[in-house]
């Protein structure tokens, strides 16, 4: 910023040692390497992830750090060496960095970006590291996210999705996060026609994951987690799949699995059995 230019807008999150968020003010972001858009953000969302932050899962989350990876605005600036991305149109942003240009970029997995991360603690914990995500901490780059009224977007030609006109804030966002991260679960595991799946955790992303893999042909879906998410299932799926056969989702409290009948045996208790004495415990659908 000029020297003597005020803060220009008012929503931010900051997260102090405590793992608590506030709303303070702060400067605009400007731009600051040739690729770089500044988004003014009209819809933005909290995340299930960012909860790992509040937390402490994820570590390196700094006292002024912007939270927020899922996020859509208009926009407001564009650096020198933008080439496809215009002042006044609406974007989708992606909530993983890709530079476009390397082996992972290349190969569509750009969640493995080799050159938007270099945070040098995750090379040590992991062997390697993710992609640049926004707002999420500088475990994964220090990237200032998007729950702000502006936001910096790196390499914007490569980050940045086009929303089409008619399509709400409300409905671009799914493209954020949520809806490919669900569909890319189904594709990866490669579901079938005439497969029996499991899918623990019916959250929005297990909720979608279980229509993309009824769509794939999937004969049975279960949803294994606690209420009261579980009771909304069979309504969701009905409506997305147009009348889903009942027969076709299953919902399974686990808890009961977690704990079993009092005096009697769990599947958890065979697996640590099996560990202990030594065995391989194998990884494979649930029918």
């Amino acid at each position: 910023m000029a020297p003597n230019t005020k803060p220009e807008f008012k929503h931010t999150l900051d997260t102090d040692t405590s793992h608590s968020s506030t709303t303070v003010e702060v400067a605009k972001p400007i731009i600051l390497e040739d690729q770089d858009v500044i988004l003014k953000v009209t819809g933005t969302t909290v995340c299930g992830s960012d909860l790992h932050l509040l937390h402490g899962s994820i570590i390196q989350l700094n006292k002024g750090d912007i939270l927020g990876h899922e996020f859509c605005g208009i926009v407001d600036q564009v650096g020198p060496g933008v080439k496809n991305i215009k002042v006044g149109k609406r974007y989708v942003a992606a909530f993983q960095i890709t530079c476009g240009e390397c082996f992972y970029c290349k190969q569509k997995l750009s969640s493995q970006c080799e050159r938007t991360n270099s945070n040098t603690t995750a090379k040590a914990m992991y062997g390697s590291q993710t992609a640049g995500f926004f707002g999420y901490s500088h475990f994964t780059g220090g990237f200032a996210g998007g729950q702000a009224e502006y936001v910096r977007v790196p390499i914007a030609d490569a980050n940045l999705l086009e929303i089409p006109d008619g399509v709400p804030d409300e409905k671009a966002l799914y493209l954020s996060d949520v809806l490919p991260t669900s569909y890319n679960a189904v594709k990866d595991t490669a579901v079938y026609p005439g497969d029996q799946i499991a899918i623990f955790g019916a959250g929005p992303i297990g909720q979608m994951a279980g229509v993309f893999a009824l769509g794939e042909g999937a004969t049975k879906v279960i949803f294994v987690d606690t209420e009261p998410r579980l009771c909304h299932l069979s309504t969701l799926a009905r409506r997305a799949q147009g009348q889903a056969p009942s027969n076709r989702l299953q919902e399974a409290q686990l808890r009961r699995y977690e704990q079993g009948d009092r005096g009697q045996q769990t599947q958890g208790d065979v697996w640590r059995a099996r560990a202990r004495r030594g065995h391989r415990v194998r990884r494979r659908r649930v029918c």
